[in-house]
């Protein structure tokens, strides 16, 4: 995990952050799922879905953590694996605390065009939103007035995207 962290610092060596958390994970997965959940949302701050993917695929495989499921997903989805990615957001059990599980399954289905199931899992998690940046995202995402909005990003991600898509459009 040291040298994963040391990896971080530099973009070019991102195979070998994934190659040595993955190592770690094959050494026990359940210790290192949290180191790979953290460095697989870096990855997503990075554009880096397939690396992501890579890193996440083996840990969803063999950790029970909805977080870690939703990061999947996340991967897939930036990977355009909406199939995949709904299934496995559909295969854990939504959280009752978290919006993000919600966010990111209206997120698929809107992908998918299936936007009256994705404005139902945006208002799931509206009803979970615990500040006004997520309620504003999941109210304007549920309101399906957000065709602009760049697949796979988390919730707390989205709204920062539009404050940039927004300025440079200016």
């Amino acid at each position: 995990l040291i040298h994963a962290d040391a990896c971080r610092h530099d973009a070019r060596r991102i195979p070998e952050l994934v190659a040595a958390l993955r190592a770690a994970g094959y050494m026990d997965p359940h210790a290192a799922a949290p180191d790979a959940l953290r460095y697989g949302h870096w990855l997503f701050a990075q554009g880096q879905f397939p690396a992501a993917r890579e890193l996440l695929d083996p840990y969803a495989a063999q950790v029970a953590d909805t977080p870690l499921h939703v990061a999947h997903a996340i991967a897939l989805l930036g990977c355009g694996e909406l199939a995949a990615a709904a299934a496995v957001l559909e295969a854990v059990p939504p959280p009752h605390d978290d919006p993000e599980y919600h966010y990111q399954l209206g997120e698929c289905r809107r992908l998918q065009g299936r936007p009256a199931e994705a404005a139902e899992a945006y208002r799931a998690g509206l009803a979970l939103a615990r500040n006004d940046t997520q309620r504003a995202i999941l109210q304007d995402a549920s309101a399906e007035s957000r065709k602009h909005r760049l697949p796979c990003q988390t919730i707390e991600n989205a709204l920062a995207h539009d404050i940039v898509a927004t300025a440079s459009s200016f």
